[in-house]
């Protein structure tokens, strides 16, 4: 599960601000992380929002620049810069070459706490993972359901439902019912028929009790 960045930015009592980097809004978070460090690469995974208060990055262009592509480069979601700690504003550099390459670069206000960002976004993570496991759950009990009372393609119909493409799979459901082979009830040719065993068990009772009475037994006398 994971939140994507204009979610955060949308959490107001954050008051956080989206500095450079419009294109990545819709990059999705999976993590937080916080680190000082010039290059915290080596212990990134991808997809994190990345917090810092600007004391490891470079202080020249160049070093700025080159510290956004490592970043960028490693997959991470978007970077937060807490200003008014280390810097009154991410530096010129560092803006500009985020928004070249599209990486989502935040404002922090000094007054939020860096926990709380990493509280909301693993709060909101947690909620949706749960939201969709208990749709899950519920899914497979209509599924269930459909299956006892509408065989094959009421579970199909359900899936597509639950899926969120009912038209695309309710016609996959009826073509896969079509292509059921039917059972057959025609005899093969040269294959003796076959009785039932119910018909069977009531001619051989009759057969008994004929012949206790001696009714239909013996030549018929005139």
């Amino acid at each position: 599960m994971t939140v994507s960045v204009r979610w955060l930015l949308a959490q107001r009592d954050l008051g956080l601000r989206l500095r450079a980097g419009d294109a990545g809004a819709e990059a999705e978070i999976s993590f937080v992380m916080t680190t000082e460090l010039t290059d915290p690469t080596p212990w990134l995974a991808g997809g994190e929002l990345v917090l810092t208060t600007g004391i490891g990055i470079p202080p020249d262009a160049a070093g700025c620049r080159a510290y956004v592509r490592r970043l960028r480069d490693r997959g991470i979601s978007a970077l937060g810069f807490g200003v008014g700690v280390s810097r009154d504003s991410a530096p010129s550099a560092l803006v500009t070459e985020a928004d070249e390459l599209g990486l989502a670069l935040v404002d922090v206000p000094l007054p939020t706490p860096f926990v709380a960002v990493a509280r909301a976004v693993i709060d909101e993570i947690a909620r949706r993972a749960n939201a969709a496991n208990v749709e899950a759950g519920r899914a497979q009990q209509r599924m269930t359901r459909a299956a006892v009372a509408g065989g094959p393609s009421g579970t199909l119909r359900e899936l597509a439902i639950g899926c969120g493409v009912r038209r695309c799979c309710s016609i996959a459901a009826a073509e896969w019912c079509r292509r059921i082979p039917r059972t057959s009830t025609r005899r093969t040719p040269g294959r003796p028929r076959r009785k039932c065993a119910s018909t069977a068990r009531r001619r051989r009772s009759g057969a008994r009790r004929c012949r206790r009475t001696g009714r239909g037994v013996g030549p018929r006398r005139s």
